[in-house]
């Protein structure tokens, strides 16, 4: 299969680039002033020039887009956040209904009622609705995917909670947060998120909506817990607290027969025995620590 990766590029769509070459799939990178430093380009993976799609897929057709939306706006003019999220994506469905390829947006948020007041979500929002309008009027062969912060061992997005998390364990400095510690975040493990995201490729739909993400929330606080930091901070910069929502999957899981496997406790878990054993002064404590209070149990027992 002939597949496009187009819009944002980061940890997520790398990931799915490296997936979909492993199952032998050929990939076109859009090059649309992205950076794709961290690619490698093999021989199944290829760079296009955006106004230069025409000419490339002039003999072989793509059969599948993947578009992913902008997620963060902080520290990015307002102009360009919304050309990426929309003009972009205009262009990217125009190629899609010329080549008669399926298309499936993914980037945005499950909602629970209006979409926050934010750059961020607000153009999410509306290119999703652009998209279902578009697939309406073209029959084009489109899926929404929604899910929420992705957290893995590849994910290096200096603004993502569980990586600041896993920074501040790491280097034994203080996590901060701004907002409360009560506040309730929803997430997804790469592995699960790409798992569904090829799982719909193989079908064509017609608008459906995939909400992406774990049957729990997580507080600010508990998260604390669960990565064992000892030094943790809030400075809520308002009143209102974030609470992301519990999202319906139902139709996901039914649909593609497909469940969250990962989840953030056994993340965690696995992240923290992992620092166990590359810190030898850990292991050597915890021998001493066995050894000395064996000793004490047995010369109380005598």
């Amino acid at each position: 299969m002939n597949c496009v990766i187009s819009g944002e590029f980061n940890f997520i769509s790398l990931s799915l680039c490296n997936r979909l070459v492993e199952l032998g799939n050929q990939i076109v990178l859009i090059d649309s002033n992205q950076d794709l430093s961290d690619v490698e380009f093999q021989q199944k993976i290829l760079r296009v020039n955006l106004n230069k799609t025409d000419e490339f897929f002039y003999n072989e057709k793509p059969d599948m887009f993947f578009h992913f939306l902008k997620d963060d706006a902080e520290g990015c003019n307002i102009k360009n956040f919304i050309d990426s999220n929309i003009q972009i994506l205009i262009e990217a469905l125009d190629k899609a209904k010329d080549y008669e390829s399926k298309f499936i947006l993914i980037g945005s948020k499950p909602l629970s009622g209006k979409p926050d007041r934010t750059i961020s979500r607000l153009s999410q929002y509306f290119a999703e609705e652009l998209a279902q309008m578009f697939c309406e009027n073209n029959s084009l062969a489109l899926a929404v995917v929604r899910h929420f912060e992705v957290f893995g061992n590849s994910c290096n997005n200096e603004n993502a909670l569980i990586y600041r998390l896993e920074k501040a364990k790491t280097n034994n400095s203080i996590f901060s947060y701004k907002g409360s510690e009560n506040e309730r975040k929803n997430f997804i493990h790469l592995d699960d998120l790409i798992s569904a995201i090829i799982s719909i490729s193989k079908n064509r739909w017609r608008g459906q909506i995939f909400n992406l993400g774990m049957q729990k929330t997580y507080s600010i606080k508990e998260l604390v817990e669960l990565f064992e930091i000892e030094k943790f901070v809030t400075n809520p910069i308002n009143k209102k607290e974030y609470w992301d929502p519990v999202p319906d999957t139902t139709f996901a899981e039914r649909s593609l027969q497909w469940k969250v496997k990962t989840c953030v406790e056994d993340y965690a878990e696995k992240f923290l025995q992992k620092k166990f054993r590359e810190n030898p002064r850990h292991f050597f404590d915890s021998i001493w620590d066995w050894f000395f209070w064996n000793k004490i149990l047995d010369y109380d027992a005598s």
